[in-house]
């Protein structure tokens, strides 16, 4: 038994996977890092929590085979912005056989179970109140804020009955302060990276 090659956090907006990533971080976990067309906010930092780039950039390294898992989302202003994961951190996070941790949303996950990999997937969750109170001080349009959450809620509650999430994480307090102890001490089958018709 082991620690997985690689592992993947999801959740809502706002439920904490940030947070949690810079936990693993802590934990001397590396981290594939995503490229995104999509404003820089308050407090992020281009190469540490996105790869920041332009539309034209990112169809670029498309169109050189340096993206994969790509994905585009509208919000209710009508802008488009677009995500995706470098090919050659992916590939190296199974080849070189050390423990790494990205964000993905549920489409990219599966996305790349459907490429043949077996990540490690941890949901972080909060209640809906929660996340709508986190949401509402990223995002003053009201509107905007409960479309995403009632979306989401309903992608979520999928991907649960799916049975594509190995472990869940809460990020409310006092659950936050035992996730760092419970993700130190997860294990994983060893399957080097990638299975033969891969199905989770």
């Amino acid at each position: 038994m082991s620690r997985p090659n690689l592992t993947i956090i999801v959740g809502p907006s706002a439920s904490g996977k940030s947070t949690l990533l810079n936990q693993m971080k802590d934990l001397g976990y590396g981290t594939v890092v995503s490229y995104t067309t999509r404003p820089m906010r308050d407090g992020e930092v281009d190469g540490r929590d996105y790869r920041f780039v332009s539309v034209e950039k990112f169809k670029s390294h498309i169109y050189r085979g340096h993206i994969t898992l790509e994905r585009t989302f509208r919000i209710v202003t009508g802008e488009e912005y677009h995500y995706g994961v470098p090919v050659d951190d992916l590939r190296s996070a199974f080849r070189d056989n050390k423990h790494k941790a990205m964000i993905l949303d549920p489409q990219g996950v599966r996305q790349l179970i459907r490429q043949g990999y077996s990540p490690y997937i941890v949901m972080v969750d909060a209640p809906l109140h929660e996340l709508a109170h986190r949401a509402m001080k990223r995002n003053s349009d009201v509107s905007e804020t409960l479309d995403r959450i009632a979306r989401e809620d309903r992608e979520f509650d999928q991907f649960r009955r799916d049975g594509l999430v190995d472990m869940y994480v809460s990020t409310v307090a006092p659950e936050l302060r035992m996730a760092k102890d419970k993700i130190s001490t997860m294990e994983y089958v060893d399957y080097s990276g990638i299975r033969e018709g891969s199905s989770k």
